[in-house]
């Protein structure tokens, strides 16, 4: 019985680490990646607007790098900051979690994300802020 109980602590551990890995490497792997793509924002906002379809091929699951204006930064689970697109799509960019960026509205801003498509704006997670 206390064998059984080893080995099934030393699994639970085992799945942890490897759960904590691959957490860590999604979000490293971004930073590491060149972006397959340099856009400004609106170029990439009004690709979604225009063919959503033709947009998603292109762009999605893909690394991006998106220079644009920007809107404004919200906080909560992790920073995202609203960079001016064209018309109602704007681009919201998920910062990975770490050192909070000191930028304020209306400068312009580098992003670097993976581009998970269109919700209302054109969305890019695990981004990191390029300066």
């Amino acid at each position: 019985m206390k064998r059984l109980l080893i080995i099934a602590g030393l699994l639970a551990a085992i799945g942890a680490g490897y759960g904590l890995y691959q957490f860590n490497r999604t979000s490293n792997s971004t930073i590491r990646q060149k972006p397959e793509y340099i856009l400004k924002a609106s170029e990439l906002s009004t690709a979604f607007a225009t063919d959503e379809a033709m947009a998603n091929e292109k762009y999605l699951g893909k690394v991006i790098q998106v220079e644009g204006t920007l809107l404004g930064k919200e906080t909560g689970e992790f920073w995202v900051l609203t960079l001016e697109g064209t018309g109602l799509v704007n681009i919201r960019a998920e910062l990975l979690t770490g050192r909070q960026p000191e930028l304020k509205a209306g400068e312009t801003v580098k992003v670097k994300g993976v581009c998970s498509g269109s919700l209302l704006d054109v969305v890019l997670s695990d981004c990191i802020t390029i300066e």
